[in-house]
C-alpha cells in the first residue's frame, strides 16, 4: 500500500506530518512518500521524501507550488493521498476525480484563521472567509476521511462527512535527561509573530529586568526593543527539543484571535513533554490543560504586565518552577502521548485500506 502525504506550505521534518504520521505509518508497514519542498529528494526513516521547488512569494505557494505538488503526486502514482494545506484542495479533488482515496489533514480552524490574516484586506478578510468555508464545506464530503485537530472542527465536518478523525498534538515520548541545572533563561519554541504575541512579549521583557528569552525556531518578528531577546533559529527537532529541555520555563502566549482559543499547541504539550513549566495564554482549553496538570502559569497574553509578573515568579521560585516542570512530565505520559493518536492513525488508514 502506497501512502503520500502532500504539502506546499509545510517543512520537510514537520512535527505533525514526518515525525509524527509518516514516521508511523512507515514503521507499520506501508510504503510512504512525503511531497513538500525541499531541496533535495532523499529517504529518511523509512520515508520517501519528494522535494519540490520552495518559493518566498505568497502567490507562487499558492499557484506554482500547488501545481508542482499536483505534479509531482501523480508521478508517485499512491494508492492513499493525505494532503495537510488548504491550498491543496483542489489537487484532493482532482486526485479523488482520478479514483484515488484521499484524505483531508485540518490543521486548523481555516476560515477562522483567515478573519487574523494580516496580508488580508480587513475589509475582505470576511468574504474570503464565507466563501473558503464553502468550498471546504463542499471538498470534505467528496473524500474518503477527514483528520483534524480538535473536537471543534470534527463536529462542524460530521455535518459532511462520515469519518472524521481528531489526532490531537500530543508529544511524542523522547527520552531525554533532566538537566543536573536549568538555565535562568526563558524559551520559546517554534515560529514567533505578532498574532502569537511578539510585541507583548518585548514590552515584558523590558518590564522585567532579570529575564532573558531565546526563540528556538522561525521568528517573523525581527526587531525586537529589548536587547535580552535572542533570535536563536532553526535547529533539528531533537537539537531543539534537548536545548529546549534545559531551560526555566517555556512561553506560549498566543493572542486571543478566533483560531487560537480553541486551538492546542504543539509547543504547550512539547514543553510538558520536556519537564520545563509553561507560561501560557489563559484560554478555556488551555486553562484546564494546564490547571489539571499544576504544570504552569496562566497569563492574559494581552497584557505585558502580566507576563512580566509570570516571568517574575518563575525567576524568583526555582523549587516550585521545577515542581510544575515535573508535573507537566508526567501528565503527558499518563494522558497526552501520541501513542494514543498513532492507534487512530493506524485504525483510520486500515479501514480506508479495506
Amino acid at each position: 500500500m502506497r501512502i503520500v502525504h502532500l504539502s506546499s506550505v509545510h517543512g520537510p521534518f514537520d512535527t505533525r506530518i514526518f515525525l509524527k504520521q509518516c514516521k508511523s505509518l512507515a514503521q507499520a508497514g506501508y510504503e510512504v512518500s512525503f511531497v513538500v519542498p525541499h531541496h533535495e529528494d532523499v529517504v529518511i526513516e523509512g520515508v520517501s521524501i519528494h522535494g519540490i521547488k520552495r518559493s518566498q512569494s505568497r502567490l507562487a505557494r499558492m499557484t506554482q507550488v500547488v501545481l508542482d505538488v499536483y505534479k509531482k503526486a501523480s508521478e508517485i502514482n499512491g494508492d492513499i493521498y493525505h494532503f495537510h494545506d488548504p491550498e491543496l484542495i483542489p489537487i484532493g479533488l482532482a486526485l479523488k476525480y482520478k479514483g484515488k482515496k484521499v484524505i483531508y489533514d485540518s490543521h486548523e480552524d481555516y476560515p477562522s484563521d483567515i478573519l487574523s490574516k494580516y496580508w488580508i484586506p480587513i475589509t475582505l478578510r470576511k468574504i474570503i472567509s464565507n466563501l473558503f468555508a464553502l468550498l471546504e464545506n463542499y471538498s470534505v464530503s467528496k473524500f474518503d476521511a477527514v483528520v483534524t485537530v480538535h473536537k471543534e472542527i470534527q463536529q462542524r465536518f460530521e455535518l459532511r462527512q462520515k469519518k472524521v478523525v481528531v489526532l490531537h498534538n500530543y508529544p511524542i515520548s523522547q527520552n531525554i535527561e533532566p538537566p543536573e541545572n536549568y538555565s535562568r533563561k526563558l524559551v520559546w519554541l517554534g515560529m514567533m509573530n505578532e498574532i502569537r504575541g511578539s510585541k507583548q512579549i518585548d514590552q515584558a521583557m523590558t518590564l522585567c529586568p532579570a529575564a532573558e528569552l531565546d526563540i528556538i525556531g522561525p521568528s517573523a518578528t525581527n526587531t525586537w526593543n529589548c536587547s535580552r531577546i535572542n533570535l536563536l533559529g532553526n535547529f533539528p527537532f531533537e537539537v531543539a527539543q534537548k536545548k529546549a529541555s534545559t531551560y526555566r520555563a517555556g512561553l506560549v502566549t498566543y493572542l486571543p484571535e478566533p483560531n487560537h482559543i480553541d486551538a492546542l499547541p504543539n509547543k504547550l504539550f512539547e514543553y510538558m513533554a520536556l519537564g520545563i513549566p509553561v507560561i501560557a495564554s489563559d484560554f478555556p482549553k488551555w486553562r484546564q490543560i494546564v490547571e489539571d496538570a499544576q504544570c504552569g502559569i496562566l497569563v492574559d497574553p494581552t497584557s505585558p504586565e502580566a507576563l512580566a509578573e509570570a516571568m517574575k515568579w518563575i525567576l524568583e521560585h526555582p523549587e516550585e518552577t521545577r515542581l510544575m516542570g515535573e508535573n507537566g512530565k508526567q501528565a503527558v505520559l499518563q494522558k497526552y502521548s501520541w501513542s494514543a493518536e498513532k492507534a487512530k492513525l493506524l485504525k483510520l488508514y486500515k479501514e480506508i485500506s479495506e
